[in-house]
């Protein structure tokens, strides 16, 4: 996906996944040229998913030279462009976990219609089958 802040000219490409080895690991890796400076950042749905459990497992990958890391570079300086940056990447987070649910739906369903057709193309078989008997 695609971030285009409105105090800069750039687009910032932010990318999405699953971590699929340990789900309790989620949320947003911030790096500031090339330096991780925020790691397992929580943002959109995964700041109130402790009993939903919408955005378990998802990492997303950003790297923010358009922020100012704080003094000791474990941080951003608070400011009105890093809580700008947070709200927009919680609405890209929440878009892509729907987009996920949503793909997961439509293959469990057509999973289930497929069973469902093969399940009566065999019964329909079997009723074919004349018996012999003798």
């Amino acid at each position: 996906d695609v971030y285009k802040p409105s105090f800069i000219n750039k687009r910032v490409k932010i990318t999405f996944g699953f971590n699929c080895k340990n789900r309790e690991h989620c949320g947003i890796m911030m790096y500031h040229k090339n330096r991780l400076i925020k790691s397992y950042e929580k943002v959109g749905c995964q700041i109130k998913s402790t009993s939903r459990g919408a955005g378990v497992g998802v990492i997303g990958v950003i790297e923010c030279n358009f922020l100012k890391p704080a003094h000791n570079k474990q941080d951003f300086e608070y400011t009105k462009e890093y809580r700008l940056t947070l709200a927009a990447l919680g609405m890209k987070l929440n878009d892509y976990w729907r987009e996920k649910k949503e793909k997961k739906a439509k293959e469990k369903a057509a999973r289930a219609k497929a069973k469902k057709e093969k399940q009566l193309a065999e019964e329909e078989e079997e009723e074919e089958e004349p018996s012999t008997s003798v």
